[in-house]
């Protein structure tokens, strides 16, 4: 008499997998979303900037927003090579564009200026991608470090942030994590009904052999 023994699909998901489908998710999603919508914005902002500063707003402006082009471009190129941390593209270029605006915020008045809501879009933006939570952070605090040492600069005190128009910035900046931690968690949810479903599958398939 023939004893066929079933060996008990393990459904514990280890560390290593779910780095795995992480980088997947986050390579995917930074080269056919994330860079598209960089480039389209940057393409809108010009004829923004011109609308909303014309007096200052001038050709260096224009290099400097097509400058992030070529930029986004040699990032999706790095991505789609899967050889470096897709994390630290990322984070590089949001970065840079921090440090871009940074410049336009000095040339149209600090807390009046209206490119502060640039900080908002990089901080939504990397807040959907499936990053580590360490380099969430990371960027978080680099791209606010940015915003605050360049109002600091401008001559203003650090209680900016608890008056006028930049109390909207905690604001996004707690929008910004619980949109990072949400689908974070869906995306964690999803792929542990599909590693279930295979391993209820694999199980099947062995008992029908």
């Amino acid at each position: 008499m023939i004893r066929f023994k079933f060996k008990k699909p393990d459904h514990k998901i280890s560390s290593h997998a779910l780095e795995v489908f992480r980088k997947d998710q986050m390579q995917s999603l930074a080269f056919w979303v994330a860079g598209p919508i960089a480039i389209i914005l940057i393409l809108q902002s010009i004829i923004t900037d011109f609308k909303l500063y014309p007096e200052v707003a001038n050709s260096f402006w224009v290099m400097l927003r097509l400058g992030i082009i070529p930029v986004s471009l040699s990032a999706m190129l790095l991505l789609k090579s899967k050889k470096f941390s897709a994390d630290l593209i990322v984070g590089l270029v949001a970065i840079y564009i921090a440090g871009i605006h940074s410049y336009f915020l000095i040339k149209t008045g600090y807390v009046n200026s209206k490119y502060f809501h640039s900080y908002i879009q990089i901080l939504l933006g990397s807040a959907i991608l499936p990053m580590k939570q360490r380099s969430f952070f990371l960027l978080v605090l680099c791209v606010l470090g940015i915003y605050i040492g360049t109002i600091l600069s401008g001559g203003y005190h650090f209680g900016f942030i608890l008056s006028g128009d930049a109390m909207f910035l905690k604001t996004y900046i707690i929008m910004s994590f619980l949109l990072f931690y949400s689908i974070r968690y869906a995306r964690l949810a999803t792929y542990k009904a599909k590693f279930e479903l295979e391993n209820e599958l694999h199980s099947r398939q062995q008992e029908i052999d």
